[in-house]
């Protein structure tokens, strides 16, 4: 009898087992179902998703192929034999129990998704499962369900608020301010009178004595910028040959007309007295002239040149070429190869969680404010300008949301401060530290070889990461000049560990170069990974060979950063497997499919 009740009592309980075993073994099917159909959308995916966005008929149509071919058994209908039943129509007309592919961000996604989750979603139809001996316990039948949530991102951890132009975009650039005495300036092509020459041939030194220009202030001390809207300024510069000068001129490089003066002393001491006109020495020589108050009015690097009066080169300024540079106002950082060549300069993207004069170091030290996101504009104009909401731009602040997603038109302003390149790379504020104390050096990767962070000679001796690109190569042949082209296709060659250096990062590819000032704003048309170093972008830069200095692509003047040296390279390079740091997607190189849920 004991025996009899035993068995009366297992056996149900086992029946109810092999029920909830196959119900078990449903659910995993139908999970795959929904994750195969997730990715069908992935693959044809080419936004990270947003908020309103459309799902494409393709992608809806990649859905409903790869849940019909991974139909599980269904025994409500017979659609895992016939793997036909599930039509697009059904997939996007808001009934969840019969399938459905949208957009969800947070709780829209269901229960227990945080805030900052979002994605495509994927949900598989219901499926009945008929259970068999479990309706001995009354329980005839059961449903299961299933979904997924995909999207795609770009490997790394930063976009810099800062934009790069075609001609500037790749290899190694060096970012310093024109008139900081670093190396021989380059001066741009759009100073009025681009093809002026004259017998005048000015010199440019800061080695000299005195050094060509020498700025000096109203008490008479050197200084290496004028301050803004500073009066009683000088000039000194050399020439090598001084012929018939009888006037001279301060540039901008916008192209307007220059702020002329006509009164200069011979020498290194201002007048008066003053100069006789023409001065024909036909012979090297030094003047001095006062800076006028309207040139210290507007911050920025003016170019000065000297203008003939007489034969040879009468009625002419001196060559281009020679133009001198002095500064006015802080430091901008700027492309070393000029204006012609592109130019390197800052992006006005907002945040809400600094006040305004933080926003760019802000945004250096701890990249762009999420959801805040930039993309590649797919439909820019001809000419590389663009107006929110025209030809599928989008611009931030834009319809009172500041942090926009998927940015494509942007604001910019030329160069880079030097004192907001300072905060936002080494001391931070508030906010939090500057980028390049987040990480330590790698093992192995500081300019000798070593592991050692660089301390900098300014205020609080800060100690920063000191890698070096070349430590990133996965093998020793590969050099800087193979990656730091357009045409380089051969594949990753980067360890992943390269993205979650703080020395890496990607900037935005303008097409046009941005003019001073104004209200236009630019299609981003292409992102360049970018790593902060000096080493050589040829053949001798591979892996192991320390080509660069001990400075690694930042040198400090004073208390800020007065030069940055970027190396600009493929996208193509650049690892997109593993466990790697991701941002949405840039709309432009690998694209990184994971599956979130």
């Amino acid at each position: 009898m004991f025996a009899l009740i035993v068995t009366f009592v297992v056996f149900p309980l086992a029946a109810l087992g092999v029920d909830l075993g196959n119900a078990y073994a449903r659910i995993t099917d139908t999970q795959t179902q929904a994750d195969y159909g997730a990715l069908a959308a992935a693959r044809l995916q080419t936004e990270s998703a947003k908020a309103g966005m459309t799902i494409p008929t393709a992608m809806v149509d990649a859905v409903r192929d790869a849940m019909n071919t991974n139909q599980p058994q269904d025994d409500k209908s017979k659609c895992w034999t016939t793997k036909t039943c599930i039509t697009s129509a059904q997939l996007t007309d808001g009934n969840l129990t019969n399938g459905e592919v949208r957009f969800c961000a947070g709780a829209t996604c269901g229960t227990g998704y945080a805030t900052t989750t979002k994605g495509i979603q994927v949900l598989a139809p219901y499926n009945k499962v008929d259970y068999g001996f479990a309706n001995m316990l009354g329980v005839g039948s059961g449903t299961v369900d299933a979904d997924a949530l995909v999207n795609v991102f770009t490997a790394g951890k930063r976009v810099m608020p800062m934009y790069a132009v075609t001609g500037c975009d790749y290899g190694l650039q060096t970012l310093a301010d024109p008139a900081g005495g670093f190396a021989t300036p380059a001066p741009p092509t759009t100073l009025a009178f681009p093809s002026d020459s004259n017998g005048s041939t000015l010199t440019y030194s800061q080695t000299s004595t005195p050094p060509s220009p020498q700025l000096k202030d109203s008490s008479g001390t050197v200084v290496t910028s004028l301050v803004l809207n500073s009066t009683n300024n000088t000039v000194t510069f050399s020439a090598s040959k001084f012929r018939n000068v009888s006037k001279i001129g301060f540039f901008r490089e916008d192209g307007s007309a220059p702020v002329e003066v006509t009164e200069f002393r011979v020498g290194t001491s201002p007048g008066p007295p003053y100069q006789t006109v023409p001065w024909d020495p036909n012979a090297a020589g030094t003047i001095t002239v006062a800076v006028p108050n309207s040139v210290a009015a507007i911050g920025e690097v003016w170019w000065i040149r000297v203008y003939s009066s007489a034969n040879p080169g009468a009625n002419q300024w001196s060559d281009r070429t020679q133009a001198l540079p002095i500064r006015v106002g802080n430091a901008v950082l700027q492309c070393a190869s000029g204006s012609t060549a592109g130019n390197f300069g800052t992006l006005k993207f907002p945040r809400t969680d600094v006040a305004t004069a933080n926003q760019i170091p802000a945004n250096i030290a701890l990249g762009l404010q999420p959801p805040l996101s930039p993309v590649v504009h797919q439909t820019p104009a001809t000419n590389g300008l663009c107006s929110d909401g025209v030809n599928g731009a989008k611009t931030a602040p834009s319809g009172g949301v500041t942090l926009v997603v998927g940015v494509n038109c942007v604001d910019t302003d030329t160069g880079l401060a030097a004192n907001v390149a300072t905060e936002g790379l080494v001391t931070g504020s508030t906010y939090g530290t500057g980028v390049l104390r987040t990480k330590n050096t790698r093992a192995g990767c500081d300019p000798t070889g070593g592991s050692s962070n660089r301390t900098l000679p300014i205020t609080g001796n800060p100690s920063i990461n000191d890698d070096v690109l070349t430590c990133y190569f996965t093998d020793g042949t590969t050099s800087i000049q193979t990656i730091a082209q357009a045409g380089y296709n051969g594949g990753p060659v980067l360890d992943p560990a390269i993205l979650s250096s703080p020395r890496f990062f990607y900037v935005p590819v303008l097409k046009v170069q941005p003019g001073s000032g104004g209200s236009n704003r630019y299609s981003i048309i292409d992102f360049r990974p970018a790593f902060i170093t000096d080493e050589t972008a040829s053949t001798a830069s591979v892996k192991g060979a320390h080509t660069g200095t001990s400075d690694n692509g930042l040198t400090v003047q004073g208390n800020d950063i007065k030069q940055i040296k970027v190396v600009f390279f493929s996208l193509n390079a650049l690892p997109s497997e593993g466990d790697i740091p991701l941002i949405d997607y840039l709309g432009v190189g690998s694209r990184v499919i994971r599956l979130i849920d």
